[in-house]
């Protein structure tokens, strides 16, 4: 049944119906012929037992010995003989061995056995009236029997009632065709009223199938289309019964679909604008934080290096102040050195002058000595060639001791401004070790400071890994959300809306997902970067790590 269509199933349900009528009409029908072939059989058994008790008086008088057995038997077959009802119908009396005792319209048969008569159907007729006869005493008989003038046999029920004493069988039957006559007339009466009602039955249920199935079918239809993404569909809910109401529910829900899937469109369009947007400015955003990193990357190299040459710096200064402290204490030790150089050249200066006049008086002697040579003659040559000598030696060791002379007293004048030097390079030499002290110290708290930077740097470096991976992460989050909504939008395409509810739809953008200007955006990329200055008189690069400082800031020390 859930198969057929409602209509069908409406006509099915008729039909049952109009069947279930039928078989009611049929049932009344046979109960009416129950009751007419009852009657019918009341009416012969009563008149069959007028005609007994005729039979009945007769035997009584036969046994008061009023008349004999044999005249009140043939008073009796007269009498019965004569008797008729409803005009023509007879009685007629057996025995119970099958003979025929009278019968008006067949006197021939009287006196005879007609066990061997059937009627056409092969009812054997007086057996069976024997046979009730002889069981019961009395009982109906069915058989076909022509009418008294007409040869054809008609249904014919009989009844026949034994009359005690006489074994005889008195009986009658009534013809059935009148019956058959007034069933089919109401045969014919109940199947024209049958045929009637099942026609105006089949109007009625054609209208109200109609009235049903058309607009449900326009139901179908509107859910159909809602199927195939029809939004567009109404139907007339201009009724006041169920199908008025569903109709009206229909529309509504198509109407509510529709705003739905308007709302749905729009949140869409903006969902794909805005994730296109946030795409473009999640890609831009990577790209300045992946060139932040670079950047801060190099920065951090940068500082490792500039640290690395503080620590140098502060190593040499340290050593520095060592050699400088040294140096003070050195030069402080070598004024003195000179001070008793200059003291010790002046007591040599002193001795070279004894050198140089014992010099001039060897060369006095020696001349003395050539003088006595010469005087002496030729003893006296080895003599003056020893004393000539001796001269010349003089002679050398005077100019020697003069050039001594001369070293020397330059050599003093030398130390001494050497001395005078020193006394003054001694507190520029103690000044430069206090100097490079403090450069020490400076350098001290430079080489801290520039590790404080480093590690804020490598922080910092960490943070902008950090969001360029998240930004990474949310460029391709947006273009994910963009492919959800482009199938999300190909999916609302699959509905087919109003001219006016397309036209209702604004691409409302969110100011929220709105691209930033691209100033601000380069600020924001280069923000990092700006603070990074070209070093005065420097190879390398000064960090203005003092701009835009924050509360977090304040842990470090600032230099």
């Amino acid at each position: 049944m859930k198969n057929l269509k409602l209509a069908y199933k409406i006509f099915a349900l008729s039909a049952i119906i109009i069947v279930a009528f039928v078989v009611t009409i049929g049932f009344v029908y046979s109960q009416a012929k129950s009751n007419l072939m009852a009657g019918k059989n009341t009416q012969v058994k009563n008149v069959v037992e007028a005609a007994w008790s005729t039979a009945g008086d007769f035997a009584r008088q036969a046994d008061e010995g009023l008349i004999s057995e044999s005249e009140a038997q043939m008073r009796a077959k007269e009498a019965i003989r004569q008797m008729r009802y409803d005009g023509k119908n007879y009685f007629w009396i057996s025995d119970t061995d099958s003979n025929v005792v009278m019968h008006p319209f067949k006197p021939e048969w009287e006196g005879t056995n007609q066990a061997g008569f059937a009627d056409p159907n092969g009812v054997h007729i007086y057996v069976e009236l024997a046979n009730i006869a002889k069981a019961k005493g009395e009982g109906f008989v069915a058989y076909a029997w022509p009418k008294p003038g007409d040869p054809k046999p008609v249904p014919k029920m009989s009844f026949t009632k034994l009359v005690p004493g006489w074994n005889w069988a008195v009986g009658s039957g009534l013809y059935l065709d009148d019956v058959q006559k007034e069933l089919d007339k109401i045969f014919y009466q109940v199947l024209a009223a049958v045929a009637i009602v099942v026609l105006i039955s089949l109007a009625l249920v054609f209208f109200i199938a109609r009235s049903i199935t058309r607009p449900v079918g326009e139901a179908v239809t509107m859910i159909q289309r809602l199927e195939r993404g029809d939004l567009t569909v109404s139907l007339d809910d201009n009724r006041k019964d169920e199908i008025g109401e569903m109709a009206k529910a229909l529309n509504s829900m198509c109407a509510n679909i529709g705003e739905v899937v308007q709302n749905v469109k729009a949140a869409a369009d903006n969902v794909a604008s805005g994730s296109q947007q946030l795409s473009a400015s999640s890609e831009e955003l990577s790209q300045g934080a992946t060139e932040q990193a670079a950047a801060a990357e190099e920065a951090s190299a940068s500082t490792e290096q500039m640290s690395a040459n503080i620590k140098q710096n502060a190593d040499n200064a340290m050593q520095t102040e060592k050699i400088a402290v040294k140096s003070a204490e050195v030069a402080k030790e070598g004024g003195e050195a000179v001070a008793q150089t200059v003291s010790a050249m002046k007591d040599i200066a002193d001795k070279i002058s004894i050198i140089e006049e014992i010099a001039r008086q060897t060369n006095l002697l020696a001349l003395n000595a050539a003088i006595e040579a010469a005087r002496a003659g030729e003893h006296g040559k080895g003599f003056a060639v020893v004393a000539s000598e001796v001269r010349k030696l003089a002679e050398r060791s005077q100019n020697a001791a003069a050039e001594i002379s001369e070293l020397s007293s330059s050599s003093v004048e030398v130390a001494e401004k050497a001395g005078s030097m020193l006394d003054e390079m001694l507190p520029d030499i103690q000044r430069t070790a206090e100097l490079v002290q403090e450069i020490s110290a400076s350098s001290k708290e430079q080489d801290s400071g520039a590790d404080q930077i480093n590690k804020a740097i490598q922080q910092l470096d960490q943070v902008i890994q950090q969001n360029a991976s998240a930004s990474e992460e949310m460029a391709s989050t947006s273009e994910e959300l963009n492919s959800q909504a482009e199938q999300l939008q190909e999916s609302i395409a699959f509905f087919q809306l109003a001219d006016h509810a397309r036209q209702s739809v604004r691409h409302v953008i969110n100011p929220a997902v709105q691209r930033p200007a691209k100033s601000k955006q380069k600020a924001l990329l280069q923000s990092p970067a700006a603070a990074v200055k070209p070093a005065v008189n420097s190879g390398g690069v000064e960090f203005d790590l003092g701009a835009d400082a924050d509360a977090g800031d304040q842990e470090f020390e600032r230099f």
